[in-house]
């Protein structure tokens, strides 16, 4: 006899403090008979630790590749120019950023980059049409008015090849500025054919 209330003790012992781990548990000063607490020292007792399982690979989305036109300024400043420049993508987004990358950088003497690699895209977000560039641009990034301009119509003519691109909203450091470099305004947003 004095062993079965010795189990039921320690059962009782081991329950509570189970019971403090398991907030469904009954409550404290509800009473529990010793057949239920066997059965769940016994349940307890016999469940077995979840085994760890491999988890699913992610599925990797699939990289595109596509030639796009990028426009950069002639050796004199004067127009732009357009190249065929490749660029590889998995999302909306990293295509619109190896867009602006590309125009960032040329290999032609000819062909020379009015968006300066010093110039840091910050973020990119496209939705129903709207694509916004946040970039942040020191101040030896900035050009005269003519550059500007051509810089602004590079951008433009650059992005508004995507079809699904209605508009362009350009921030820096998050913000509308009235002009990019203080020659030319700057609409917010951008749109199709201007």
């Amino acid at each position: 006899m004095n062993t079965k209330i010795a189990i039921a003790a320690l059962l009782l012992i081991v329950m509570t403090t189970a019971g403090c781990a398991d907030k469904s548990s009954a409550h404290p000063a509800q009473e529990v008979s010793l057949e239920a607490i066997q059965s769940k020292t016994v349940t307890a007792a016999t469940v077995e630790e979840p085994q760890q399982t491999a988890e699913a690979p992610v599925p990797t989305a699939e990289v595109k590749t596509r030639t796009i036109e990028v426009f950069f300024s002639d050796p004199q400043g004067e127009k732009l120019n357009k190249a065929g420049v490749q660029i590889s993508f998995s999302t909306p987004a990293q295509k619109y950023t190896a867009a602006f990358k590309a125009l960032q950088q040329s290999d032609n003497a000819e062909l020379t980059p009015l968006w300066s690699k010093e110039i840091e895209l910050k973020s990119v977000h496209f939705k129903n049409g709207a694509l916004t560039l946040d970039i942040h641009m020191p101040d030896t990034a900035r050009q005269g008015s003519g550059s500007e301009i051509l810089a602004l119509d590079a951008l433009t003519w650059t992005l508004f090849q995507f079809i699904e691109v209605e508009t362009i909203d350009l921030l820096v450091d998050g913000k509308q500025l009235e002009s990019l470099m203080g020659h030319a305004d700057l609409e917010h947003p951008i749109t199709r054919g201007k």
